[in-house]
């Protein structure tokens, strides 16, 4: 115990030590970025014989600084880390003084230490030959395009760099697509692997999504795809504005080995808790079936959930592999025994049995096989109380079409579609469901058997007879308003700590329901959901705490083991291959930060931009990940920088290179009321984009949504 007690805290100074270090790296990383931005314009100035009185990374603000002068130049680092700066004798970004330069230039004349040039009006000044003025237009030109062509040629080595020391990319495989979203539409599934994303060949996820934000949303965007079982098939997926930005909503997918997630392999409350699984296992069979992939996983985990699994797998221990089996019971759903009013069609599948069949947008299903659903009965052929929950919850209610899908027998079902006075009753063949569909936010229900996604009202349209909602007295037509997940994601070992209370709205039209009965699942014994309703008593509402239970005869597929991440290394040591691949992403990031700023405002939204503290997080989490991560953060940044100085906006370096055109068109500097007019406006749009950023990135820190 004495050692045990003796080490934890040279354990929490190996974490702070740990943290520090992280921080360094990441400050040293951007200050690097900048460093080398100034550096151009320093250097190229230096060579152009202009005089360098200060070179600074940070600004010095109220003289906060540490400095040294060397020679005729003050380097140092200001306080205020937003950037560096150049001062180059002569050079004066407030047009305001230009008066005062005119008035000094005439102590200038005739020397031989000055120059004769030509200022807005046509008048000529005298300046000193070693000022920034006294250089020709090209010269200024490569002095002020320094700094961006510094940042290009970085990115390009951070990103050579980085293929020789190896970066991690998840492929784009889907681990599972949203119901309702774009790639659910289009017939994404678990396991299928993009080979071809709109001409590039192979994409990684990160660059999937790059590609889905910057979409044309009417074209959509093609795909060749190689589906879990090797067939190859061509798709175009139309993204979605989903929140701030445009989504197909897939998650990445993850492997078949086993993986250790803080101190377990195993997630608690699952049938695989305290089993033996340990990091590093391969899981190579489930009841003797051959696994290749996840997508194999969720296969056999969702035809036989409801049975046993015996798992087989490949353990090295040393110089030696052996063979471990683990067996886990089935793992029941959980429930509360509320069933919502299930709402139109709100999407159909691509290439599914209900696209054959005819299903419409806005269909309203009715029964299935002459049973009237929750919320639709008649006396005749009324949902009997036993199998309301199994019909209409979304979780479940492919169990109910699971035995016509495996032995490929047609239902029948009933629909009230717009138009029409009398039902419609369509033919369909459920197919075998073999893969995972997952919530994400505000999502409706999906009847993956048949593929369609269908919203969800919050009206209770039954309550399962001796469940916790019946036994709470909630009757049917009470309106849902609010669930509040409390204890979520607790263990045994945080009992200590105060419950975690989640809330999720449900009124107002929002697709959330799905989302509550996904987190209910594997939950501790402390685990409570409190329901707030209105109970249609004038503006009367209720609030009940229920603590979920099974579900008679219905499981949930995952066992509760946790698995690594999909990730592929990309490293070659083939100085021609890093260069290209290197080159790829330059041009990658260089063109879609263009492209990104002709999207702003109307595809993606403003609020999806971020600042230093946005910059400083992404770059210290890659820092944690290694070099090969963070220095393609540090490629992104450098070209995202060079981008961004190079428009033309006044007090940039784009917008001084526009000033400089000027003059070498015309002969002579613009006109400098024009000049003050243009540097105030894009000052002060500059200090409004800065104070934007701050505030969206705070309000981030703090969990406040704008």
């Amino acid at each position: 115990m004495d050692l045990v007690l003796s080490l934890l805290p040279l354990a929490a100074l190996a974490d702070l030590l740990n943290t520090a270090m992280v921080i360094g790296i990441t400050a040293l990383a951007l200050g690097f970025v900048i460093f080398v931005h100034e550096l151009g314009h320093f250097a190229v100035a230096k060579l152009c014989g202009v005089r360098c009185d200060k070179f600074f990374i940070g600004f010095d603000v109220g003289g906060y600084k540490i400095s040294r002068k060397i020679g005729e130049t003050e380097y140092g680092i200001g306080a205020l880390p937003l950037g560096g700066y150049v001062k180059m004798f002569g050079q004066d970004d407030n047009v305001a003084n230009l008066a005062d330069q005119i008035e000094q230039s005439k102590q200038l004349e005739g020397s031989p230490h000055a120059k004769q040039i030509t200022g807005p009006g046509g008048e000529k000044l005298w300046v000193d030959r070693r000022s920034y003025l006294a250089k020709s237009v090209p010269q200024r030109m490569a002095i002020i395009s320094a700094g961006v062509i510094m940042n290009v040629i970085f990115a390009f080595l951070f990103a050579w760099i980085a293929y020789g020391v190896g970066v991690p990319e998840t492929p784009a495989v889907v681990g599972s697509a949203t119901p309702g979203g774009a790639a659910w539409e289009a017939g994404l599934r678990t396991g299928d692997r993009i080979i071809d994303l709109a001409g590039q060949p192979n994409p990684t996820y990160r660059q999937l999504q790059q590609a889905v934000i910057l979409a044309d949303l009417e074209a959509g965007l093609p795909m060749r795809v190689k589906r879990a079982d090797g067939a190859v098939e061509d798709f175009v997926v139309k993204p979605n504005i989903v929140g701030l930005a445009p989504m197909i909503q897939v998650a990445s997918s993850v492997t078949a080995e086993v993986a250790q997630r803080g101190d377990s392999t195993t997630r608690p409350f699952t049938p695989a808790e305290g089993t033996d699984f340990q990091a590093g296992d391969l899981i190579t069979a489930i009841n003797a079936e051959p696994v290749a992939s996840y997508a194999d996983i969720a296969r056999l985990s969702r035809l036989n959930k409801s049975e046993p699994l015996t798992y087989t797998l490949q353990r090295v221990k040393g110089d030696t592999t052996e063979s471990v089996s683990v067996s886990l019971p089935p793992n029941p759903m959980e429930g509360l025994g509320v069933v919502l009013t299930l709402g139109p069609v709100s999407a159909v599948q691509a290439d599914s049995p209900a696209a054959a069949a005819g299903f419409k947008v806005g269909d309203q299903i009715v029964a299935i096989d002459g049973v009237r659903l929750a919320g639709f009965e008649e006396e005749e052929g009324a949902l009997s109380d036993s199998d309301t929950e199994a019909a209409l919850d979304p979780l479940t209610l492919d169990d109910r079409l699971a035995p016509a899908a495996a032995a490929q027998q047609s239902v029948a079902v009933t629909l009230q579609r717009d138009g029409e006075t009398a039902p419609v009753t369509l033919s369909v063949i459920p197919r075998p469901v073999t893969w995972e569909g997952a919530p994400g936010g505000e999502t409706p229900a999906s009847i993956e058997a048949l593929g369609v996604a269908c919203s969800l009202s919050p009206t209770i349209a039954a309550v399962v007879p001796g469940s916790p909602a019946a036994r709470e007295g909630i009757a049917p037509g009470a309106e849902l308003l609010k669930a509040t997940l409390v204890g979520f994601g607790k263990s045994e070992a945080k009992k200590t700590q105060a419950p975690q209370r989640i809330s999720i709205e449900l009124s107002g039209g929002k697709q959330a329901w799905p989302e509550v009965l996904w987190a209910l699942q594997d939950q501790g014994p402390d685990f409570r959901v409190e329901l707030q309703m209105a109970t249609g008593e004038g503006d009367a509402t209720r609030t009940v705490s229920l603590k979920p239970e099974s579900v008679e005869d219905a499981y949930w597929s995952p066992r509760g083991i946790e698995l690594e991440q999909l990730s592929e290394t990309r490293r070659t040591d083939s100085w021609a291959e890093r260069s290209k691949l290197a080159y790829n992403e330059t041009l990658s990031q260089l063109s879609g930060i263009f492209r990104l700023l002709q999207k702003l405002g109307s595809q993606v939204s403003v609020k999806a931009l971020g600042g230093p503290v946005m910059i400083a997080k992404v770059t210290g989490q890659s820092a944690f990940e290694g070099w090969g991560p963070l220095l393609m953060t540090l490629t992104m940044f450098s070209a995202n920088l060079a981008v961004i100085n190079f428009l033309p906006i006044p007090v940039l370096d784009g917008g001084h290179m526009l000033f400089l055109a000027y003059e070498g068109l015309t002969g002579k500097p613009a006109n400098e009321r024009i000049m003050v007019a243009l540097h105030v406006a894009g000052l002060v749009f500059l200090l409004g984009l800065m104070a934007m950023v701050f505030t969206l990135d705070i309000s981030r820190l703090l969990g406040i949504a704008l």
